[in-house]
């Protein structure tokens, strides 16, 4: 409220006297530019961290996928990163197909799983997650398999 009251305030003040209105309207200018050089920063920033780290820069051991306790799935397994920067964050992405008899499969499900885990340069850490998929139902046998999508990762 008292935002909105300050804007209408300075358009009266602007109508009124036309060099401050000028002189409110420069800085305003000046404002969305220094804020608009702040976002395309950051996400700069972003977009270099996904790239400080390479998918095959990861070990993936003892992953698994099987029933869940409260989700309909739950991912477990190992990863190590051997990389010489700390990973703060990783997507997989996450299928499960259903395989006839005849060892014809077809995907049923199709998911990105979000890991939120820091993982030190050269360290290893335990992934625990619960996965939920949408609308799945497996008639035949259940088969599954995950990629790196992203890896997200700092500088020390």
């Amino acid at each position: 409220m008292f935002w909105a009251l300050a804007i209408i305030g300075l358009i009266i003040l602007g109508l009124r006297f036309p060099k401050f209105g000028v002189a409110v309207l420069v800085v305003v200018i000046a404002l969305g530019l220094v804020l608009f050089g702040y976002m395309g920063h950051q996400h700069d920033q972003e977009e270099a961290a996904k790239r400080l780290v390479r998918p095959d820069q990861l070990n993936f051991t003892d992953m698994q996928m099987g029933p869940g306790r409260y989700a309909n799935y739950r991912l477990t397994g190992r990863i190590k990163n051997n990389s010489i920067y700390e990973i703060t964050g990783i997507t997989l992405k996450l299928e499960v197909q259903d395989c006839a008899s005849d060892g014809h499969c077809e995907t049923v499900g199709q998911e990105e799983q979000p890991l939120f885990l820091s993982i030190p340069a050269g360290q290893v850490r335990d992934v625990d997650e619960s996965v939920y998929f949408h609308d799945m139902t497996i008639r035949g046998t259940y088969k599954w398999n995950y990629s790196v999508e992203e890896v997200d990762a700092a500088k020390p």
